[in-house]
């Protein structure tokens, strides 16, 4: 396990999660991540991923992963037809995150 840092503060993590959609950051999306794209019941794709970058927001502290050593962070937006969906990323650098889930909160889960 490594050691975390301390956690970027939500307005920093969201300009990094903002800038890794530019063609100056990356994207990282973990199989997990590509797994819950194509949830039969419920999908999602970039466009809506784009919607969340451009007015989600993140309005809980960071989780501390002690697994991983990673700080994870929650993104909560509208999608391109409103219907709220969360990115869970971690920022790996300031231009690079690690997408790790998305959801559609309050939805119940099989």
């Amino acid at each position: 396990m490594t050691q975390p840092g301390s956690p970027y503060s939500p307005r920093q993590a969201l300009a990094i999660f903002k800038r890794a959609f530019t063609h100056e950051g990356a994207i990282l999306p973990t199989r997990h991540f590509r797994e819950a794209m194509a949830d039969p019941e419920d999908p999602f794709d970039d466009q809506d991923m784009l919607s969340v970058r451009a007015t989600g927001a993140i309005t809980t502290p960071p989780e501390l992963d002690v697994k991983r050593g990673e700080w994870k962070y929650r993104v909560v937006g509208p999608d391109r037809e409103g219907r709220r969906l969360a990115i869970v990323f971690v920022p790996l650098d300031d231009r690079t995150v690690k997408l790790v889930t998305g959801f559609r909160p309050g939805r119940r889960r099989a």
